[in-house]
């Protein structure tokens, strides 16, 4: 690690320290150090060869004229079981931090996080369209016979099946009133192109930002709206701007006027000021607004922020 890699670790380190409300924000980069896929880097899923655009298969739209087509992309790229936490997600939970995640793949509840919105859902979670029931994971994999429970999800593997299998349709076996089973369409409790966010999930995620007095954004290209848009309004809020080292305008929520002040430092009365830290591999257009930004990956920057605590 270079001096000033050091530096901002222990400015990072700082922050953490200090503040009453840290905010975790993350996206796929957080999850890639697991193994799973992303989307939109060079070799993610958007960038690969399929019948049809995966912006286009993982709509609304596609889910209800082709299910068969959706399923078979489902299961053979959505559906990733073996991954296991990494020191992000270990990170975020022994310290208690709240979570909002754009990912949808459960990693962070798996590491034990209590306070987890999942502002596009769950893989691990499905629901029928007619009756409302919800399934777990297991209710979708495209075997003959259902599994009894989630045992199975660890030895999942999409290539072992057939094509037939990948293209079955998962329809609801809850029993009704008038006898025999409901028979819908059950759908992963993921938020697909055309669909709107959950506004329970979305609501309290603005609520977190709104009182946070440290936003950490790490592994997200900042390209998905609403998400992104959670990052603007914090920073419209208290007006950040300012570069590591520099100063920059903060305040408390509902205080009267601004206080300014270096990065990780505090208010006359003790309070911290505002401020937005980005962790992501690339530039994004959050670094603009951030107080400290950190080129690197996240579960190792978690890691050496670990050894300075």
């Amino acid at each position: 690690m270079t001096e000033l890699d050091a530096t901002k670790i222990d400015q990072l380190a700082s922050y953490l320290k200090n503040a009453k409300n840290p905010v975790f924000f993350g996206g796929a980069g957080v999850s890639t150090e697991s193994g799973i896929p992303d989307f939109r880097s060079t070799d993610g899923i958007y960038n690969q060869e399929y019948d049809y655009p995966p912006e286009t298969i993982l709509s609304h739209t596609f889910f209800m004229n082709k299910p068969s087509e959706f399923w078979r992309f489902y299961r053979s790229k959505m559906l990733i079981f073996n991954a296991k936490p990494n020191p992000a997600h270990s990170f975020l939970a022994n310290r208690g931090i709240p979570v909002i995640t754009q990912n949808i793949d459960g990693l962070h509840t798996f590491a034990g996080s209590e306070k987890v919105y999942e502002l596009h859902g769950s893989v691990l979670r499905n629901y029928c369209m007619k009756c409302g029931t919800f399934y777990g994971a297991e209710a979708v994999l495209g075997f003959d016979e259902p599994p009894r429970d989630s045992s199975c999800l660890i030895d999942y593997d999409a290539t072992k099946l057939t094509d037939k299998q990948l293209r079955s349709i998962p329809l609801c076996n809850a029993s009704v009133a008038s006898g025999g089973t409901c028979g819908g369409l059950i759908k992963p409790d993921v938020v697909l192109y055309e669909e709107p966010l959950d506004p329970a999930v979305w609501d309290a995620a603005e609520q977190l930002v709104i009182n946070a007095d440290l936003l950490i954004v790490a592994g997200t290209s900042m390209k998905v709206y609403p998400a992104a848009s959670l990052v603007s309004m914090f920073t419209n809020m208290y007006g950040l701007k300012g570069s590591v080292g520099g100063g920059f305008f903060g305040g408390k929520i509902g205080g009267g006027g601004a206080e300014t002040g270096k990065v990780g430092s505090f208010d006359s009365d003790g309070n911290p000021l505002k401020a937005l830290v980005v962790i992501n591999r690339d530039p994004v257009s959050a670094d603009n607004s951030a107080q400290l930004v950190i080129h690197s990956n996240v579960g190792e920057v978690f890691t050496s922020v670990q050894n300075n605590l």
